[in-house]
């Protein structure tokens, strides 16, 4: 492909990943609120609020890298005369953004609830709160003592 066509090319696959991430994001907000209420009617909207507000602020800097990413690594693809070899890298690149956006969906998920789960532990131990070890941990690493 020339240089023009690998040029309209990228800016047409990146509006149309924005789009599909603005019309992803009116889906799993909403689906990730009714999540937080779910599991924590104890706390108020303004709360569940603030963490979905995180979150959406996180959203839209993984999209900023994600355009950065396509900007990088689509005109080279795109650049390929192989017709197989483009094909594939092009399958490569959507493949990998797809596993990005999958991690992005579950570690949202996770992050707020763990929050809530931080925002518990603060409120029931006012004077201060114990953690321990979790799993198969039975001793800090080495370098938790270094930083100590």
């Amino acid at each position: 492909m020339q240089a023009r066509a690998i040029a309209e090319a990228t800016s047409t696959v990146v509006e149309a990943l924005a789009q599909f991430a603005q019309g992803r994001r009116s889906t799993i907000i909403p689906m990730l609120q009714y999540s937080l209420v779910e599991h924590f009617s104890h706390r108020t909207p303004d709360q569940i609020s603030l963490l979905l507000g995180k979150e959406t602020a996180r959203e839209r800097e993984f999209l900023r890298r994600q355009q950065v990413r396509i900007n990088r690594d689509l005109p080279k693809v795109l650049a390929e005369s192989d017709l197989e070899k483009r094909a594939d890298a092009m399958r490569k690149l959507m493949a990998r953004e797809k596993r990005y956006m999958a991690q992005r969906e579950k570690a949202m998920s996770a992050r707020a609830h763990s929050m809530v789960d931080s925002l518990d532990l603060e409120e029931s131990s006012p004077a201060g709160a114990m953690w321990m070890l979790g799993g198969p941990v039975q001793s800090h690493t080495p370098i938790y003592f270094v930083r100590k």
